[in-house]
């Protein structure tokens, strides 16, 4: 079984945390193509932190988003779900589910939370 089996396994039993295995690796990674501004995204959550990169990737991601960058910004608005993606005219290479796992692995955010304590 692959780490990324494995992943997922853990994950469809309820489980978040799955153990270490030698070298980091993603737990999912999602592209956001912005076709308008030319510019692609890549999202990954590994090791319980979001990051992005716009440096191009070796590896496939789970799944592609591609819109437009006021598409982006009125799903962000409206929180709209995956299911909702294609009415919206969101383009959705791969699988849906790996877009509804990431989401899923978010909490909501707390403004309140203090980033930076002088």
């Amino acid at each position: 079984m692959t780490y990324r089996e494995a992943t997922a396994a853990a994950v469809d039993r309820g489980h978040r945390r799955v153990p270490f295995r030698g070298r980091l690796q993603p737990l999912w990674s999602l592209d956001v193509d912005l076709g308008d501004l030319g510019v692609r995204y890549r999202l990954t959550l590994r090791n319980g932190a979001l990051t992005y990169t716009v440096a191009p990737q070796s590896a496939e991601a789970d799944g592609v988003l591609r819109l437009t960058s006021t598409t982006l910004a009125g799903l962000l608005a409206d929180g709209v779900g995956p299911e909702q993606f294609a009415a919206a005219g969101v383009q959705v290479d791969a699988d849906v589910s790996a877009v509804g796992r990431l989401l899923g692995a978010l909490d909501e955010p707390d403004p309140a939370f203090a980033i930076v304590i002088p």
